[in-house]
Formats: C-alpha cells, structure tokens, sequence
C-alpha cells in the first residue's frame, strides 16, 4: 500500500512553510536588532573599566615606590658606605621585587583590554541570527524559536 500526495497539495504545504519561515525569520531579525540597539546604549562593562582603573593606580603607586626605593638606597649608601655591599644586595632584591610586580601588573592591564574585546564581541555575536541557531533559544530568553510544522 503506498501513500500518493497530489502536487497542488504539496506545493501549498511547501508555500505555507516558506511563507512562515520568512514571517518568524523576519519578527527575529527585527527583535534581534533591537537587542543589539540596546546592548549599544547599556553599559555593561562597567566592572572592566573599573577593574582597569584600579590596575593603573596601583601601576602607579609601585612606580613611584619604585623611585622612592632606589632614592633612598643612594641616600644609604652615602650614609652608610660600609655596607654598601648588603645594601647593593638588599635594594636590588627590593627593586627586583618591584620591577616583577609591575610587570605582572601591565600583564594584568593587557589581560584586561583583550578581555573586554572578547566580552563584547561574544555578546555581538550571541545577539545575531547565527548566534541564535548556535547558542539555541537561550540568548533571547523572552524570543523563542518555535517549529514551524
């Protein structure tokens, strides 16, 4: 026993599938530039900015200790030229110290600029069409993709 479908049925099925897609394709891609306006105007990088902030401070503040710290062992030195040998050793392992703490700090700093690249990209990326078919319905929770059929 075999199944027959006329021709004049299927192309209306066929048509009426079509014509849904291009009706709910085109309610997402509205909905989704919307997300996107408003993911511009909103400022959600706030704890990015401040977390920079705070790492340029304390930038700061170890380059100045910096400074201070090789002042002062010039001013030791001629205080006390006895022992200028522990002091060689102890203001080295003191600017040695400081010069590694900056360091990890412009890491930080760079860490920092390239993770708020990311973050934007990826919220770009999860607000198009492609990232709605790749990340499934839960991008826009209050827009749900449902089957046509």
């Amino acid at each position: 026993m075999s199944h027959h479908i006329r021709m004049d049925v299927l192309d209306d099925m066929v048509r009426s599938y079509i014509g849904r897609v291009r009706e709910t394709s085109a309610d997402m891609t509205g909905y989704l530039q919307k997300c996107i306006r408003e993911e511009e105007l909103r400022d959600d990088h706030t704890d990015t900015e401040k977390a920079a902030a705070t790492l340029e401070e304390q930038l700061r503040q170890l380059q100045a200790e910096l400074k201070v710290t090789k002042a002062q062992k010039i001013r030791d030195a001629l205080r006390h030229p006895e022992d200028a040998e522990l002091l060689d050793e102890t203001y080295d392992a003191l600017g040695k110290d400081l010069a590694n703490r900056i360091t990890g700090v412009r890491n930080q700093m760079t860490l920092n600029s390239g993770k708020a690249g990311a973050m934007r990209k990826a919220a770009r990326i999860a607000h198009t069409v492609g990232g709605v078919l790749i990340f499934g319905t839960g991008v826009c929770p209050c827009y749900r993709i449902t089957r046509i059929l």
